[in-house]
């Protein structure tokens, strides 16, 4: 069920290749800043399920520092007995983290910022700063244009006139928290919101597959 959670599949092979696929788009999408996995030291996945991507990045990547956090409890329990190369941990619905300031050199979270309100996406981003080291980066990926194409006409037309849609997911109904839905921006919105805080680098269309990927340094 952890693994249904995270990718809606039951499918150990559909786990695993969505972990792997996200590891290495992670190194892609920094390519364009200039950067590479290897070059930072310690690394947070905020909300990191129950681990699919930091299962690769800690093959590729041995003697790093890795951490993750995530609201799902049983998801970071079963981190804590199964993935032992991690430091993880329970974060809330809200800010803050149990982090002290500047602790990380890169922080990613993936499939996140899609899933929560405008009001929590806007508290979450001064606190994924905090935590980042002067120089991190910070790596989010969004819902943007290509997967608008579940929307509705109306639905998209809001979306276009406001920079940002919440609508309610039957998906996983039951399963996660009800603030936990799905989240669409425009492009132009997005890097608003994250440029208030951040200094951007690359907006990558698909950089994620059906979403994209935000880029930015502390």
């Amino acid at each position: 069920m952890l693994r249904f959670r995270v990718c809606e599949s039951l499918s150990s092979d559909a786990f695993r290749a969505t972990g792997e696929r996200a590891s290495r788009n992670l190194s892609e999408c920094l390519l364009p800043a200039g950067r590479s996995l290897e070059t930072f030291d310690s690394i947070l996945d905020f909300g990191c399920g129950c681990g699919r991507t930091l299962v690769w990045l800690a093959r590729q990547l041995p003697g790093k520092r890795f951490y993750g956090t995530d609201v799902d409890p049983e998801a970071i329990h079963w981190c804590r007995e199964s993935l032992k190369f991690g430091d993880f941990c329970v974060n809330g619905a809200l800010p803050p983290l149990d982090y002290p300031d500047e602790t990380f050199d890169l922080v990613f979270g993936i499939s996140v910022f899609t899933h929560m309100d405008e009001d929590r996406q806007r508290r979450w981003l001064p606190e994924l700063r905090r935590v980042l080291r002067s120089g991190g980066i910070l790596i989010l990926s969004v819902h943007g244009k290509n997967a608008w194409k579940v929307l509705s006409r109306d639905a998209v037309a809001d979306l276009q006139r406001t920079g940002t849609l919440f609508v309610e997911s039957r998906k996983l109904k039951g399963f996660l928290p009800e603030w936990y839905q799905t989240s669409y921006h425009t492009r132009d919105y997005v890097l608003g919101m994250i440029g208030a805080h951040l200094r951007l680098l690359e907006y990558i269309e698909g950089g994620m597959g059906d979403q994209d990927v935000i880029v930015a340094q502390k």
